[in-house]
Order: structure tokens, then C-alpha cells, then sequence
């Protein structure tokens, strides 16, 4: 979870945004409430599954009820997208500071 937890920290941190850009920090915001919103149900999924009855896990996993291949693609998805924004924020920060 911190792994998810550092990189809001840094884009979302005062001393690192540019006056000129801050019109941009919505967007961030809002990609990583995404992110956030994709990754609590899979977290509760997770300990759910660790604390039910492993023969039930197994059943279900045969049956594909729980569903793991849409809710890991639901989070590495918002994490795509957190990254291209990111990545994208961190060019025009750059392009910024050499201008």
C-alpha cells in the first residue's frame, strides 16, 4: 500500500508545484482518488479470501467467482493512467524549471 501511497505524497506536495501548473493538479487528484477507488475493493477482496475457508477459495477460484483478473485489471489501469499523467506533469515541471 505505501508503494500506492508515496507517489501522491510527492505530486501532491506544496514545495513541488509550479504556480504555472497548478491548474493541472485536479487532474492528478483525480487520478489518484481513481486509483484509490480501484484499489480498496481488491485489498478487501484480498483479506476476505485470506480469512475464509481455503477449500471455498479454491471452489470459487474454479469458478471464477471472485473475479481477480477484473480487479487487477481495474487497478493496473488507474495506475496506467496515474502514471502517463504523472510522467507528463514531471515534463512540463522540467520544461518549466530550464525555462
Amino acid at each position: 500500500m505505501d508503494w500506492y501511497y508515496a507517489p501522491s505524497e510527492y505530486l501532491l506536495e506544496k514545495d513541488h508545484i509550479d504556480e504555472s501548473l497548478e491548474s493541472i493538479l485536479p487532474q492528478l487528484k483525480a487520478r489518484i482518488v481513481a486509483l484509490y477507488k480501484a484499489l480498496l475493493p481488491y485489498q478487501i477482496k484480498r483479506i476476505c479470501s485470506y480469512y475464509r475457508h481455503q477449500g471455498l477459495v479454491f471452489l470459487c477460484g474454479l469458478a471464477n467467482w471472485d473475479d481477480w483478473d477484473a480487479a487487477l485489471k481495474a487497478v493496473t489501469d488507474a495506475e496506467d493512467a496515474l502514471q502517463r499523467d504523472s510522467d507528463q506533469y514531471n515534463k512540463l515541471q522540467a520544461k518549466e524549471a530550464l525555462g
